[in-house]
């Protein structure tokens, strides 16, 4: 798991090694109903050839320099 001392750094979900760009331990869907608004960790990563992609910061893992 990311966090947001790893931002800038480089991490991989496994298959794809990307660069982690922004980290919130609070993050709200603001698409969802006002009344079902949860907090959760999200990260947003660069992998190349694929974009930025937002997803969970569990599942990232930090690359070794």
């Amino acid at each position: 798991m990311v966090t947001a001392q790893d931002v800038g750094g480089r991490v991989t979900d496994g298959k794809r090694i990307g660069v982690l760009k922004d980290f919130d331990p609070k993050w709200t869907d603001p698409a969802s109903m006002p009344n079902e608004r949860t907090h959760y960790p999200q990260a947003w990563v660069y992998f190349q050839g694929a974009g930025e992609r937002q997803c969970s910061p569990e599942i990232l893992e930090r690359v070794p320099r």
